[in-house]
């Protein structure tokens, strides 16, 4: 199990912060240790596809305010995920995005979201609600996928509960 990562400070492509691999003209992280954190300091704005799945020791997590796109598969396989905090400033969930996520019972989902990928939920046996932070009109001009893995989960809008 990896427990550090540092990359040169020579290096022109890759950095290191809290313990992940980062493009740095991209701004997208790559790879997280097992003890990874995200970093909040704007050194990120995209979680890159599986960069952070199958942490078997990852619990909980905070998306920073300057991420604003989820990779595919980015948390995939953390099964003993239970807590997700999206903040405000996160505009895509791409496909598969927690899939596997056994833990997660309900999640939060910012009305800045534009986009949610096919089977964002899929595997996610204990999702039974979906907190959105905007209207249902809102919630239905998301453009998402017709299976996003969380069939019979609730989603709670401002103004109402839909069924997914």
């Amino acid at each position: 199990m990896l427990e550090t990562l540092e990359v040169n400070s020579q290096n022109q492509v890759y950095h290191s912060n809290c313990n992940c691999l980062v493009h740095t003209a991209s701004k997208t992280l790559l790879l997280g240790t097992h003890n990874a954190s995200i970093p909040g300091d704007g050194s990120v704005t995209t979680l890159g596809d599986h960069a952070l799945a199958y942490g078997k020791t990852l619990t909980e997590i905070v998306i920073p305010y300057y991420v604003t796109k989820l990779g595919a598969g980015c948390f995939s396989g953390c099964t003993e995920l239970m807590s997700v905090t999206l903040l405000q400033s996160l505009e895509e969930i791409s496909d598969e995005a927690f899939y596997g996520c056994e833990g997660i019972f309900q999640i939060t989902i910012p009305k800045s979201v534009k986009r949610l990928g096919k089977r964002v939920f899929g595997g996610c046996k204990k999702l039974a609600h979906i907190y959105y932070r905007g209207t249902q009109g809102e919630w239905a001009s998301i453009r998402k996928s017709d299976n996003l893995g969380a069939k019979g989960c609730r989603v709670h809008c401002s103004d109402g509960v839909l069924l997914l």
